[in-house]
């Protein structure tokens, strides 16, 4: 069994001699128990960026970008990351973004979910204190960083295993010693590309389903006018029917001016009652108002596309619902 050191400094009383013992006797450890090593970064508040760019990218001054991307990641999954924070959502993302600004455990999970790799904290121990999933399994290996003092990150390395690139989609970047800085840079154009293209095929997703709704609407619309216009017409077939029948008697003339007459009634319904007409916004208006489709169209041949003229005059003439019947009546006002 073997005997992990750290736990035993944890019960000496700390001073600055005592920290860089424990650091030292931690580094050890860590190597003889796991083979792993400890990769310094700078102490001036970038160092869980600097930690976490060495890990992904192979170069720890990338952290900015990386804080950056860390940041839009969060803001974009606002909804999930502004339950942890106790202050405005907004000015801590705006605080987030400053050089030299620490980052938490919040920034951490950012970071799993981001480039979905479980991230594995050590702390003076030989196994992880804490593990960070990202957003789904995966077997990638996982981001390694130590936490030293309580406000410190390094980087922890297998020496056996580059992992530099891992989750980028970039094989080269591999199992490779010695990783060219310019791989680096194209994995990190490569992922930004990606969130960019990302971002738009959602974006283009998102009004692709808000045409193809607009265009059902329309069709249903057309398919509920078209039937009223069929039951309209059927109305008038059988009123024409059953006032045929029920005078057969009647002089030519005035069968002539009956039919003229029904000519024109019904001329009059057909000059705006059009099966294939396209519903302009001002149709669809006063359609999603409740008037019925004879009304509208009746409306738009005597107004055109002035909307209040229009509504005025069905409000006027009987409003919605108003039967087909008193299409005569309506067009008389229209004409005065």
């Amino acid at each position: 069994m073997v005997k992990d050191t750290t736990v035993q400094m944890n019960r000496v009383p700390v001073t600055p001699r005592v920290m860089m013992i424990r650091d030292r006797m931690f580094e050890h450890d860590l190597r003889r128990v796991k083979g792993l090593e400890i990769r310094k970064m700078a102490e001036d508040g970038n160092c869980l960026f600097r930690a976490v760019a060495d890990q992904v990218y192979g170069d720890a001054e990338a952290y900015d970008m990386a804080r950056q991307m860390c940041v839009d990641y969060m803001e974009r999954e606002r909804d999930h990351f502004s339950q942890f924070i106790t202050e405005s959502f907004t000015l801590y993302c705006k605080r987030k973004r400053r050089d030299k600004v620490y980052g938490n455990n919040v920034e951490i999970q950012a970071f799993a979910e981001m480039y979905n790799r479980p991230i594995h904290i050590y702390s003076y121990s030989t196994e992880p204190i804490n593990i960070f999933q990202g957003s789904y399994n995966t077997d990638v290996p996982p981001i390694r960083l130590s936490y030293h003092h309580g406000n410190h990150y390094n980087s922890v390395v297998d020496p056996r295993r580059q992992t530099v690139g891992a989750g980028l989609g970039f094989s080269s970047l591999r199992g490779t010693n010695n990783v060219d800085r310019d791989q680096v840079k194209a994995a990190i154009r490569a992922q930004q590309d990606q969130q960019i293209e990302n971002a738009l095929l959602a974006e283009g997703r998102f009004y692709s389903d808000l045409e193809l709704t607009e265009r059902e609407i329309e069709r249903m619309v057309m398919e509920a006018s078209r039937a009223e216009y069929l039951a309209e017409e059927k109305k008038l077939n059988i009123r024409e029917s059953s006032t045929s029948g029920a005078e057969p008697s009647s002089s030519a003339a005035i069968s002539g001016s009956s039919r003229s007459a029904t000519a024109v009634d019904r001329g009059s319904d057909e000059c705006f009652v059009l099966p294939d007409t396209v519903l302009t916004r001002s149709m669809q208006l006063l359609l999603a108002m409740g008037f019925s489709y004879i009304q509208v169209m009746e409306a738009y041949s005597i107004f055109g596309e002035d909307v209040d003229s229009m509504i005025c005059y069905l409000v006027e003439t009987g409003g919605p619902g108003a039967s087909a019947g008193s299409s005569n009546r309506r067009k008389g006002k229209a004409a005065e």
